[in-house]
């Protein structure tokens, strides 16, 4: 339990030296890594577009290129995770961009923008640049903390229990 009264109750512990103090909002920050998976050289790999530590809400957009020649679809599996090593990370979820046409080169555009809110929701864009196909979806991040997890943190930032 932390106080700010000397024990005894002889007054505050900590007297104001006549300075102001500059109290900061709490700003919610992401805890892991969100991104994508992706192919590079053909090694399986976490492409981390939202690093841990970021302020959200926040919006990050990144372009990559198909693998294969006519691919008629692309998938996009959004990551959580740090390390660029796909099996150190999970899969949130995923969603399709096509069908694309025919006769598509390896080596398309693709778009990717993630958005992370404050109440845990990933948002996806995904856009072919060559055919300006487009596909959203919502990834409701919430549950990835088991309730204990969640209450524990609600008490720390509320001040009210902090052991």
């Amino acid at each position: 339990e932390i106080t700010d009264e000397v024990p005894g109750g002889t007054g505050p512990a900590v007297e104001s030296m006549g300075e102001d103090i500059d109290v900061l909002n709490y700003h919610p920050v992401n805890s892991h890594g969100i991104g994508v998976f992706i192919t590079h050289k053909g090694i399986p790999m976490n492409f981390v577009m939202i690093p841990p530590g970021t302020p959200l809400p926040t919006q990050k957009k990144h372009v990559f290129r198909t693998n294969h020649e006519n691919a008629s679809k692309v998938r996009v599996r959004i990551s959580e995770g740090d390390s660029k090593n796909c099996e150190q990370s999970k899969e949130l979820g995923s969603c399709v961009v096509g069908p694309l046409p025919n006769r598509l080169p390896r080596g398309s555009k693709i778009e990717i923008q993630i958005g992370f809110e404050k109440d845990g929701r990933v948002k996806v864009l995904a856009r072919c640049l060559t055919t300006k196909t487009v596909v959203r979806s919502v990834i409701d991040a919430k549950g990835l903390l088991t309730e204990e997890e969640v209450e524990f943190g609600r008490r720390d930032l509320e001040g009210r229990q902090i052991n």
